[in-house]
């Protein structure tokens, strides 16, 4: 597998808890647990699941989110149903957006926020 050039680190309060969470809410498939760090898939993209530390605190405990993770899917109404059925916490419902997608935000048990969108145009 070639590794993307970027993968994102979230920070966990529970690394396996927050792994389960993304892939039963946001279909992500699942990696291994090893060391205390896990590993997602989104297609061919990582992401990486990290216990917190001294430094490194999960977004949940910041005053306000710092970043988002854009994720594009074949269909963001399906990944939204799904999400809320799994307890996601609901930032903004699937909504056309002027700039040509259809997009959603939810965020996962450690306060991240993931936009899920389809391309409209």
């Amino acid at each position: 597998m070639t590794v993307p050039s970027l993968n994102p680190f979230l920070i966990c309060a529970d690394v396996e808890a927050s792994l389960d969470f993304v892939v039963s809410a946001f279909g992500l498939r699942r990696g291994e647990i090893d060391g205390g760090h896990g590993t997602a898939y989104l297609g061919d993209f990582v992401v990486y699941l990290a216990p917190a530390q001294e430094g490194l605190v999960p977004a949940r405990t910041l005053p306000a989110s710092h970043s988002l993770l854009l994720a594009y899917v074949e269909d963001v109404d399906a990944v939204f149903a799904r999400a809320r059925q799994a307890g996601a916490e609901v930032a903004y419902e699937p909504t056309d957006m002027p700039y040509g997608q259809r997009e959603c935000g939810l965020r996962d048990l450690d306060g991240n926020l993931w936009s899920f969108a389809t391309p409209t145009r």
